[in-house]
């Protein structure tokens, strides 16, 4: 969401490519092979950064910067807030649901649907 506030010309579309990279990404490494598959350029390319770094957050293999009230920044490891880690097989679960989320709001509500309905919620 922060591309999209950022770059409100993001499409759906740019979404669905980085979210489906990191599908094969991480379904690859799910079965223990290495991915091949290259990463997405330009805004779908920052949009696939920035959910990989959620994922290898959530795998707890990277700290997530947080900034407090103050405008100070911290890092924060997924076990620090009492998250359990998760596998790549789960997080391929999690992507494969926005990619599915993507899809229909895109259908419902055009090139922005998807972006505009998450909108709402953040």
């Amino acid at each position: 969401m922060a591309h999209y506030r950022d770059n409100p010309d993001l499409i759906d579309a740019e979404v669905e490519t980085a979210i489906s990279y990191l599908v094969k990404f991480y379904s690859a490494e799910s079965q223990g092979k290495t991915s091949s598959y290259r990463e997405p350029k330009k805004i779908a390319g920052e949009v696939a950064q920035s959910v990989k770094q959620m994922c290898e957050w959530r795998l707890g293999r990277e700290k997530l910067e947080v900034e407090d009230e103050s405008g100070e920044i911290t890092e924060v490891a997924a076990e620090e807030m009492e998250l359990q880690k998760l596998k790549p097989s789960e997080i391929v679960a999690c992507l494969k649901k926005i990619q599915s989320s993507v899809k229909f709001w895109t259908k419902k509500h055009g090139r922005q649907g998807y972006l505009k309905f998450v909108a709402k919620f953040l």
